[in-house]
């Protein structure tokens, strides 16, 4: 498969799981989210899915080789990355942001293709060439 097919089939899988999580709405968080969302200065344009890619590539191999929690880190770079691609810088303000993220990431890992399909993908982004 494609590497770019399948960042594009990832990002799909966590665009679901991002609606999943939209139908329990909290007010408070909304309007804190709104607040946050006007403080910030609006993006000039989306990155390509080409862009994104790079960007995560850049990040995960700055991550120490040696380091034992450098899977994980990966991780939270590839979901970071694509949610705030996906959804607007101000996401990553949000209050909720890191349980949201433990949320994803325990729902990726309990799918076992979906797992295997992303630690593929990481690997092959966080390896230089």
């Amino acid at each position: 498969m494609d590497p770019i097919d399948r960042l594009s089939r990832l990002i799909e899988t966590l665009r679901q799981r991002m609606a999943e999580s939209a139908k329990r709405p909290q007010a408070s968080a909304q309007t804190t989210q709104s607040n946050q969302a006007r403080s910030l200065p609006p993006s000039s344009r989306r990155l390509t899915v080409q862009e994104l890619r790079q960007r995560i590539t850049q990040r995960t191999r700055a991550i120490e080789p040696g380091s034992p929690e450098r899977e994980q880190q990966a991780r939270r770079i590839f979901f970071e990355s694509v949610l705030a691609w996906e959804f607007g810088d101000q996401l990553l303000l949000d209050s909720q942001f890191n349980r949201l993220l433990d949320g994803i990431q325990d729902a990726f890992e309990s799918d076992p293709e979906t797992h295997r399909e992303l630690n593929a993908l990481l690997t092959e982004l966080s390896t230089p060439p």
